[in-house]
């Protein structure tokens, strides 16, 4: 399993906390070896929160 974390104020929009990718991220996202878990740390909000 591989996890990718970031942090800061940077990665929430108006929907909420998400880690930008571009179309190769994607594509490696969507057909993984291993599965991959993304996970946003509010500071702010001392959460964290993720996706898959």
């Amino acid at each position: 399993m591989f996890v990718q974390i970031k942090s800061g104020s940077s990665y929430k929009d108006s929907k909420g906390y998400k880690i930008p990718v571009n179309k190769q991220h994607l594509a490696y996202w969507y057909n993984p070896i291993n599965p991959i878990i993304g996970i946003v740390y509010a500071p702010d909000l001392k959460k964290a929160f993720w996706q898959i």
